[in-house]
């Protein structure tokens, strides 16, 4: 089950680990170019440290807490909107101790395909 959370052009990608294909499964971390959309690409392990339930009255979403592999210490915590489609369009929500993958993508013109400074 593949799980997509949208924010404006960019996208955020969760998939559960046992969804992955072995060629997937072989780059993780690394930045690759998707030739189908053409957008540069890199994934992280992570997993859901805990679902933050708003006051009734705020309005405020439900979010997840993402804690992700490989990142900064400082930075390893993410919070998104505990609000997801499938692939087949049904609305479900993470739950604490779900492992999930984090796929961050660019469009293939924001990259100038050097590592160091622009």
């Amino acid at each position: 089950m593949v799980h997509t959370l949208n924010y404006g052009e960019d996208n955020v990608t969760c998939l559960p680990r046992s969804s992955l294909t072995r060629s997937l499964r072989g780059h993780l971390g690394e930045i690759q170019i998707v030739s189908r959309n053409s957008k540069a690409s890199t994934t992280l392990p992570g997993k859901v440290e805990k679902v933050i339930r708003p006051h009734p009255k705020s309005g405020e979403p439900e979010k997840a807490q993402i804690g992700v592999e490989g990142a900064d210490h400082l930075y390893r915590e993410i919070r998104v909107p505990n609000t997801l489609t499938d692939s087949n369009g049904h609305k479900v929500k993470l739950e604490e101790g779900d492992e999930v993958e984090v796929k961050i993508e660019s469009d293939s013109h924001s990259s100038n395909g050097t590592s160091g400074d622009r």
